[in-house]
């Protein structure tokens, strides 16, 4: 019998680590499956459309950076996903995304947290896909801890569309069943369902660092880190190497986040001796390669835009309470050991639940 073909829709193109990789992910597993897959490289047209002549200078201009090295960041991320992505051609104008949905049988979106209500763009619930095609999720992510009422009639009424829908966290399912009626299976992020082994074959070295190392990576421009990270550092006599989204951090951390890729984040990772980090997915990747790590809580629980369930969704699963801190500037970080065992036999177990309901919907 003929494969069905697919199509993945999902945050592929922002210069973010995790969204790169899950994306990569996702796109392996599908493949793996035996179909043939392919990501629809639609870009909002906020993110770089060109439309009149103050655009076009803006472009032009950013054509010229990128030649003096100034966007660097743009350029590794463009480079990763000619590289590992297999595309569409490029689509910025919604209109064309229904002709272009006529090629394949199935579309899927998925993963990152494309269904947060503060960013809702209705094209990432497949709103244009025709009702010929099967639409399903793979553990899409709502993020946050409300969906506000001006939106529950329209997530209820796209959502009723899909053939199968899927979450990334217990705390996204319960909203859409209080909600919005509607029910949906709990998955992993893609980045679990690879093996280490895919990871470590992905890796590049990166330039410039040698010696051991702690690995950064914040996300949060306001953290409360610095104090706590640097007598962790002299205390075990370790370098700070990492990125962050605040500039100013360059001032006390070896920064790096101006040049390197998807590949070299990796690396960073399975090399470090500790990794300390507010990000999921290098928490993520931290278990996958059974590093020491400490993961701080990004926001208050009282944020509007709190997203810190992705985390406790982590700890639901593999028991990390230890490892997942309130940043103070009196911090004294200490890291317990985890038993990787038990996150393997785990993760084993929460792999083959998360295949099922993949091949189901992909065969639905």
């Amino acid at each position: 019998m003929k494969k069905r073909r697919i199509a993945i829709l999902t945050w592929h193109y922002y210069t973010n680590y995790g969204s790169a990789l899950q994306a990569f992910a996702i796109q392996t597993i599908i493949k793996k499956l035996g179909y043939k897959v392919k990501i629809i490289n639609y870009r909002d047209p906020k993110y770089g459309r060109v439309n009149g002549i103050k655009n076009c200078i803006k472009t032009f201009a950013k054509q010229i950076l990128k030649a003096l090295n100034l966007c660097s960041s743009y350029n590794t991320f463009l480079s990763f996903q000619y590289k590992y992505f297999n595309q569409t051609k490029l689509v910025q104008n919604k209109l064309k995304l229904p002709r272009l949905c006529k090629k394949f049988d199935v579309v899927l979106c998925g993963s990152d947290q494309i269904w947060a209500p503060n960013v809702f763009n209705p094209i990432y619930m497949l709103d244009f896909v025709p009702d010929d095609i099967v639409k399903i999720s793979y553990a899409a992510s709502i993020g946050l801890n409300n969906i506000s009422e001006n939106l529950i009639d329209t997530y209820r009424k796209l959502l009723l569309t899909f053939k199968r829908i899927s979450v990334r966290e217990k705390a996204g399912a319960d909203l859409l069943r209080e909600k919005c009626s509607i029910n949906a299976e709990v998955v992993l992020d893609p980045t679990l369902m690879l093996d280490v082994q895919q990871w470590k074959k992905l890796e590049k070295k990166a330039d410039g660092i040698s010696g051991e190392y702690i690995f950064c990576y914040f996300l949060n421009k306001n953290h409360k880190y610095k104090e706590s990270v640097l007598k962790y550092a002299k205390l075990n006599n370790l370098k700070v190497v990492g990125c962050s989204a605040n500039v100013k951090d360059a001032e006390w951390l070896q920064l790096i986040s101006n040049n390197v890729s998807p590949r070299e984040f990796l690396w960073l990772i399975h090399n470090a001796k500790a990794i300390l980090t507010d990000s999921y997915h290098a928490t993520i990747f931290s278990m996958l390669y059974h590093k020491d790590f400490i993961t701080f809580e990004r926001f208050e629980n009282s944020d509007e835009i709190c997203q810190n369930s992705r985390i406790y969704q982590l700890n639901d699963y593999f028991n990390i309470s230890s490892r997942i801190v309130t940043p103070t500037p009196e911090l004294k970080l200490e890291i317990p050991r985890i038993d990787y065992l038990d996150f393997e036999n785990k993760l084993s177990e929460l792999r083959k639940s998360s295949i099922k309901f993949l091949i189901d919907a992909l065969e639905s």
